[in-house]
């Protein structure tokens, strides 16, 4: 074999390899670096929280930040949540006023303390919340609201948030109905059956008032103002109350859009 031939075959053999070790080098250092960007480009809720008290009350609240969205999309959360807020304060306010007042009526033995014991509060503020999809196409949420600023028992509620970011206004229940001008009476008649068979099932041994369910499922959109989105379906969310007593809590209906 020629020896000119050898030493060019191994020099060849030597660009190879390096060629190749260069190529792996480039991958490994761009495409990190690409993955990288899409991270920060994707649209995720992050967990913020707010925790405040005082000597007769509590607010211990978790809601999102959404990332990578127009700066009105967190506006509005955040609006929602000062909205609450200063409503459970404001109540709470009266109400302690009114408890102040209410006691100096009564006779000594019967008055309640000044002040809650310790670890404990008198009115309080839990909000929480659950995520549909939130993408580049849709943002879409619930806060789950319990506080009690006195009576019996506390408050259960629901608040919603959905946005299209792509035609860049909040989207409405009809939104996701394009093609049904009767969708309310699709929506009544499937929430209606599915929370008779939750009721019957959760709770077998209480009675059920079908008329308190089918006024509360009528195909109004009041009955039906808190949704969030899925992929291919809606979750509707019922306060106590709508269909029944408040003993047997809220409701969730989930419901296919296919």
């Amino acid at each position: 074999m020629n020896p000119k031939n050898v030493w060019f075959g191994g020099i060849a053999i030597v660009l190879l390899i390096i060629l190749v070790a260069v190529g792996f080098f480039v991958f490994r250092t761009v495409d990190p670096k690409q993955e990288s960007m899409a991270e920060k480009s994707e649209v995720t809720a992050v967990k913020q929280t707010i925790q405040m008290e005082d000597d007769i009350s509590k607010i211990d609240i978790e809601y999102p930040q959404i990332t990578n969205v127009p700066k009105r999309i967190n506006d509005d959360i955040q609006k929602i949540i000062d909205t609450r807020v200063a409503e459970f304060k404001k109540i709470a306010r009266e109400n302690e006023q009114a408890r102040i007042e209410t006691n100096k009526q009564l006779p000594a033995n019967e008055q309640r303390p000044a002040r809650p014991d310790a670890s404990d509060y008198w009115y309080s503020l839990y909000v929480r919340y659950s995520a549909g999809v939130v993408n580049a196409q849709k943002v879409s949420m619930v806060f789950f609201i319990d506080e009690y600023s006195g009576g019996a028992h506390g408050n259960k509620s629901f608040i919603s948030y959905n946005y299209d970011l792509a035609q860049n206004k909040e989207m409405k229940l009809a939104d996701l109905f394009p093609n049904e001008s009767d969708y309310l009476q699709r929506i009544s008649a499937y929430a209606y059956a599915d929370i008779a068979k939750q009721m019957k099932t959760n709770n077998p041994d209480m009675e059920v008032d079908l008329s308190w369910i089918k006024t509360g499922t009528e195909p109004r959109l009041d009955n039906f103002s808190n949704f969030t989105i899925g992929e291919n379906s809606i979750t509707l969310y019922i306060p106590p109350y709508q269909v029944a007593a408040y003993a047997y809590g809220d409701f969730q209906v989930t419901m296919s859009l296919k």
